[in-house]
């Protein structure tokens, strides 16, 4: 009879047995495949064209279908070194392409450096093929384009991925996810993190994020250096560009503007949030970030960001400027520096739809909110060609309505489209020498076609403040608008400040 002591241990083996043997299965199930490129010829001496030997590396990697994690993939090392390419394509899937570090300080590589740089005659250093490329991975490397390769890194792959990684040295864009017209669509995705960029890149698909990331323009005017770091662009007209995060990175030494969004097609859901805006350069004004255009933005928050003041001999008309976007919050940001148009406020609405947000901002040279209502000509107009959805809220606290002559001024303009109604309340607190006064008023109004019509028992002359000779706040009806119009009397700056809220039907 076996003794219990035997039996404890043949059961321990037996244990050990099944374990080793689940270990063995899913190491056959998921290999791990991680090869050399010097294995392959690569000689990353900065010499020799080095593409022959990352297309043999790329080509032993196992093929495996899209999305299919266990027959495909793997990881190619790259050494310490410059490699000369030419367009080296990427086309598998769940592929990691790492270095020994980006090393780039803006002066020169440093030894410890994994450089891809571009081999004489390329146009492109990199690109990440087609959507059906899955999951590609740069990690700790330095994408160059030796300032004559127009493009460092074209990608249209679904989910790739750029970590620790510097672009530098492309004459045109150092990243390029919309090259040679050739779309995305709306499943691409994409990623840059903990990165150093100097330039410019272009975003065109479907769930982008670009965080912790410095970027440098070195923009000197009409010297070197460019202007933008950021263009985001909708991939076609019906899909656009969806989701895109721009979140805690740093913008130092770029012109205006830093950040464009929505110059081709209409781009959905855009969050620009904690980021720093250092050193902007235009010399002929221009905004720090722009968004709209005549296609429009559908969805926008600019949070927390801090917009530093602009340095000697350049200027800037804007922080923000939003044209026809839909859906728009801009909160809690800090304004640096004194704004060059209008009346100097850092953020300018034109031709505002939907539901809107804008409180809490403070710093700049307006003290409440930085928005400060201008007159209908120079901020509150629309582009008849595009159709938009006009029900929602407007909402604007603390707006600075400011006049220093007896002239009556349009200081803001909701206009009606036909059948369309719309109610303003207006809560306002005004100041006139040692009177102050305040007042909530509500005006509503329909447009039947024939210019907006005010309901019975609503008239506007019931809606006209007079506190004292120095300053009127009227609501009135001007053809197809309701307006909010203010008066002063000359040398005399009258300010009120408003929270106004439009409700459009």
């Amino acid at each position: 009879m076996e003794s219990l002591k035997l039996r404890q241990v043949r059961t321990l083996l037996v244990r050990l047995s099944v374990l080793v043997g689940i270990f063995l299965t899913q190491t056959a199930q998921v290999p791990v495949h991680e090869i050399f490129v010097t294995d392959f010829g690569a000689k990353c001496d900065g010499v020799t064209d080095d593409t022959a030997a990352f297309d043999a590396a790329h080509a032993a990697l196992p093929v495996g279908a899209p999305g299919d994690v266990a027959p495909g993939g793997g990881t190619i090392v790259l050494p310490r070194g410059v490699c000369l390419v030419n367009n080296w394509t990427i086309t598998k899937s769940a592929v990691v392409v790492r270095g020994m570090g980006h090393g780039w300080n803006f002066n020169n590589l440093s030894p410890a450096a994994t450089v891809l740089k571009a081999a004489p005659g390329a146009s492109i250093v990199v690109t990440i093929a087609t959507i059906h490329a899955y999951r590609v991975v740069l990690l700790d490397l330095t994408i160059n384009g030796a300032k004559t390769a127009t493009v460092g890194i074209a990608t249209v792959g679904t989910g790739w991925r750029l970590e620790r990684v510097g672009l530098v040295a492309a004459t045109t864009r150092q990243l390029d996810n919309k090259v040679n017209a050739q779309n995305a669509d709306s499943n691409d995705s994409g990623g840059v993190f903990d990165s150093l960029i100097v330039g410019n890149i272009r975003l065109a698909s479907a769930s982008i994020r670009v965080e912790r990331t410095y970027f440098n323009g070195n923009y000197k005017p009409g010297v070197s250096g460019v202007p933008t770091a950021i263009n985001v662009e909708g991939v076609s007209p019906s899909v656009g560009t969806s989701s895109v995060a721009i979140v805690n990175n740093t913008f130092d030494s770029y012109g205006t503007p830093v950040i464009d969004i929505g110059a081709v097609q209409t781009v959905r859901a855009v969050t620009i949030s904690g980021n720093f805006f250092s050193n902007v350069r235009s010399t002929g004004g221009g905004n720090i970030i722009t968004l709209g255009y005549s296609n429009g933005i559908d969805g926008a928050a600019i949070v927390g960001n801090y917009f530093s003041v602009e340095i000697p001999g350049f200027t800037v008309s804007r922080a923000i400027y939003a044209r026809l976007v839909t859906g728009l919050t801009i909160k809690s940001n800090y304004f640096g520096g004194n704004y060059k148009e209008g009346t100097g406020a850092p953020i300018l609405l034109s031709g505002p739809w939907g539901d809107h947000v804008i409180e809490g901002n403070t710093g700049g040279s307006i003290e409440w909110n930085g928005y400060r209502s201008e007159t209908f000509v120079s901020s509150h107009w629309l582009n008849p060609s595009v159709s938009y959805n006009p029900i929602g809220t407007i909402l604007l606290k603390g707006v600075r309505l400011q006049t220093t002559t007896a002239v009556s001024t349009v200081m803001y303009e909701i206009p009606l489209a036909v059948t369309e109604s719309a109610q303003i309340r207006a809560r306002v607190f005004g100041k006139s020498g040692g009177t102050i006064y305040s007042f909530v008023r509500t005006v509503s109004a329909r447009n039947s076609g024939g210019g907006a019509i005010i309901p019975p028992g609503a008239l506007l002359e019931d809606y006209t403040y007079r506190d004292n000779a120095a300053a009127d706040c009227t609501f009135v009806a001007f053809g197809n608008n309701i307006q909010l119009v203010i008066t002063g009397v000359a040398v005399t700056t009258i300010d009120w400040w408003a929270d106004l809220e439009t409700i459009r039907q």
